[in-house]
């Protein structure tokens, strides 16, 4: 099973990119649910079970003003995955956090170009992920 960050990596024009040497902007933002059950009668009332005593995180992990090299090792570490199919380690402390957590790809990856250069390594890129907790 795969790892992020330790086994995104990707080889643009001879040069190695490691998005272990990348850290996301300090914007990132972590949303914990709670899966509960929720019946609404006819009348209004309201019955409420629990479902998990877990919360499931969800992390949003933005990088501005990277280069193509970066871009590309997000985009195939997306693609090997096929998107939101295939699960894998998030190593937390990536963020400032402890621990390995289960986590997919949530919805699509979002890449935008900045500056537009000759070649991809010198391309510039805004691109944003979510990833999403799973419990196996």
């Amino acid at each position: 099973m795969a790892t992020f960050p330790t086994d995104a990596v990707a080889i643009v024009n001879s040069i190695t990119f490691l998005m272990s040497d990348r850290r996301p902007d300090r914007g990132f933002s972590i949303k914990k649910t709670y899966k509960n059950n929720i019946f609404v009668s006819q009348s209004g009332h309201e019955k409420r079970n629990s479902i998990s005593r877990r919360p499931k995180r969800s992390f949003s992990l933005e990088y501005k003003n990277i280069s193509g090299g970066y871009k590309e090792v997000l985009e195939q570490f997306y693609d090997a995955r096929l998107g939101d199919f295939e699960a894998f380690n998030f190593d937390s402390t990536y963020i400032g956090l402890v621990g390995t957590i289960l986590v997919r790809f949530d919805g699509d990856i979002d890449i935008s170009e900045v500056v537009t250069s000759t070649t991809i390594d010198k391309s510039i890129y805004n691109v944003t992920i979510n990833l999403t907790e799973t419990f196996t």
